[in-house]
C-alpha cells in the first residue's frame, strides 16, 4: 500500500490528510469542486510527503459512510483525527466536507484568528462591511444586491478575521455565493452565475468573476451588522448594540463551528476547549471595545437594508 499526504492550506490553517495514494488522488478532485468552497474559507490543496507547520493531521481510511473513529486535541500542538469514509461528494456524502470545516475552524482559532459562521463581507465605496445573520435571514440576498451595485465581495458564508486593538480585518473567507433565484424577479438582480443547485439556487464562483477581491483583504472593517431580513418585511429599522452585548451577540457566530452547532451526519464534533474558548472570548472583547457605536442589529426588507447600510 502506497501512502501519501494532501495539504489543505489557507489563512490561519494548515491541515494534512494521510491516506492511500489512489484515494488521495480522487480526494484532490473532490476538494477542488465548487461545493466545499461554499463552506470552507479560501484554501489551496497540494500534494506533499511531509510539511512543517501542520495544525492538524487526519488519517483517512476509505470505507462506507462517514465516521470519526478517534481524535486527539492538543491546544499547543498538532491535533489528530482518525476517519473512515468514502470520498466526499455533493448530495451523496457531504459529511466529510463539514468535518473538514470543523477541523479547519479549530486550527484558525489556535492561530489567533476568528472564523465567523453565517457571515458575509464586502467593500463598497472604500468602506468595508461585515454582516452576520442566523440561517435564512438574508445574507446571500444582501451580498447579491451588493454585487449588483458594484461592491467587492470578500466572503459568502464563513469569514476569517484578525482582531487587534486597531479593529477587525477581513483576512479570508468562503468564495462561492449561492442565492435564491426569486431575487431576480423581486429585486431585479442579474448576476452571471456558473451553475445551479438541484432546487435552482444560483451558484457564483467569486474567484472566477471577481479576481480583484484578493487585493482588498486586510482592510479594517468599518461597521458590523446582524441581519434580520425577509421578503415580506417593510422598510428598515436599526438598533445599536454596545458593550458586552456585542460579545454575547457574536459568541454564537464565533463558536458555532467549534461546538458542532451546524448539524451533519452522524453528528458533528465538539472541538472547543477551555483554551480555545478563552481565545475566542478575548478577541470578542476587543471587538466589543472597538465597535461599540458601530455595531447594529438591522431589521427589514433586503433592498432597504442594503441602502441603509451603505448610506
Amino acid at each position: 500500500m502506497v501512502c501519501g499526504m494532501l495539504i489543505i492550506k489557507g489563512t490561519g490553517f494548515n491541515v494534512g490528510i494521510v491516506s492511500e495514494q489512489s484515494f488521495l488522488n480522487n480526494l484532490f478532485y473532490s476538494l477542488n469542486n465548487l461545493f466545499p468552497k461554499r463552506y470552507i474559507p479560501k484554501y489551496t490543496v497540494s500534494t506533499s510527503s511531509g510539511e512543517g507547520g501542520i495544525d492538524a493531521f487526519i488519517s483517512w481510511i476509505s470505507g462506507e459512510g462517514f465516521s470519526v473513529e478517534k481524535y486527539v486535541l492538543r491546544d499547543n500542538g498538532v491535533d489528530e483525527y482518525f476517519v473512515r469514509s468514502n470520498l466526499p461528494r455533493p448530495y451523496i456524502n457531504e459529511s466529510p466536507y463539514f468535518f473538514l470545516l470543523q477541523v479547519i475552524a479549530r486550527s484558525i482559532v489556535k492561530n489567533n484568528y476568528l472564523v465567523l459562521t453565517d457571515s458575509i463581507s464586502f467593500v463598497f465605496n472604500d468602506e468595508t462591511y461585515l454582516l452576520a445573520g442566523y440561517p435564512h435571514t438574508g445574507k446571500s440576498t444582501l451580498l447579491a444586491l451588493a454585487l449588483m451595485n458594484d461592491a467587492i465581495p470578500l466572503s459568502t458564508e464563513n469569514t476569517v478575521v484578525s482582531v487587534s486593538e486597531d479593529g477587525v480585518r477581513i483576512v479570508g473567507g468562503t468564495s462561492v455565493l449561492v442565492y435564491d433565484p426569486r431575487i431576480e424577479d423581486i429585486y431585479g438582480v442579474k448576476l452571471e452565475y456558473d451553475s445551479m443547485t438541484r432546487h435552482g439556487y444560483r451558484i457564483v464562483d467569486l474567484e472566477k468573476h471577481y479576481p480583484s477581491r484578493n487585493n482588498y483583504y486586510g482592510e479594517l472593517v468599518d461597521a458590523i451588522y446582524v441581519l434580520h431580513s425577509s421578503f415580506k418585511s417593510v422598510g428598515v429599522d436599526a438598533e445599536p448594540v454596545k458593550g458586552r452585548k456585542i460579545l454575547k451577540t457574536l459568541w454564537y457566530f464565533a463558536s458555532a463551528l467549534l461546538r458542532g452547532l451546524d448539524y451533519y451526519q452522524p453528528h458533528p464534533l465538539v472541538l472547543s476547549t477551555r483554551i480555545i474558548d478563552d481565545k475566542v472570548e478575548y478577541m470578542l472583547r476587543l471587538v466589543s471595545e472597538k465597535y461599540s457605536g458601530r455595531f447594529y442589529e438591522v431589521y427589514g426588507r433586503h433592498d432597504h437594508i442594503f441602502k441603509y447600510i451603505v448610506g
